[in-house]
């Protein structure tokens, strides 16, 4: 009988996001440019339903992380934990601007870049283990290029930092 190896990479990413989300705030958020930035956790600006969303999706990551032996499975649940990341970070950076208000900011917190930056090494690793040739390894460059300068151009940022003039 072959007993389940826990990845020893898999264990550190998941370890490192874990304890930001749990030490760390998720937004910081200042009334003004003036004013020193309120930090705030997840749970107190989400509803229970889009925390518990946001938590399933980065369990399925970590599970992958941890357990999974696929390297495509590994790649796309930190796919999908870095698409749940953004979609909190916006849901929260909405529900901390009121109407029609035009000097609030907010900005992702430690928690929010540390898990990031946790996900993003997990996909990397899924992607070395998945041992692509040159072109697709030149191809997963341009997309990767490509879906940065769509996120920058669309204004997809602009809900990090909500300051309108």
């Amino acid at each position: 009988m072959r007993t389940a190896r826990i990845d020893r990479r898999g264990l550190l990413l998941t370890l490192a996001g874990g304890a930001a989300l749990w030490t760390l705030p998720f937004v910081l958020f200042k009334a003004n440019r003036i004013m020193p930035g309120q930090a705030r956790a997840l749970a107190e600006l989400l509803p229970a339903w889009g925390t518990l969303a946001f938590a399933a999706a980065l369990a399925v990551a970590a599970l992958a992380a941890l357990a999974g032996r696929s390297a495509l499975a590994r790649l796309a649940a930190a796919l999908l934990g870095i698409v749940a990341l953004a979609l909190a970070v916006a849901a929260a950076s909405r529900a901390l601007t009121p109407p029609g208000d035009k000097v609030v900011r907010v900005a992702a917190g430690g928690a929010a870049w540390v898990v990031l930056v946790a996900l993003a090494l997990l996909a990397t690793d899924a992607i070395t283990r998945l041992k692509p040739r040159p072109a697709t390894r030149v191809l997963l460059l341009i997309a990767a290029l490509a879906a940065l300068l769509l996120a920058l151009g669309s204004g997809a940022f602009d809900q990090l930092s909500v300051m309108r003039e």
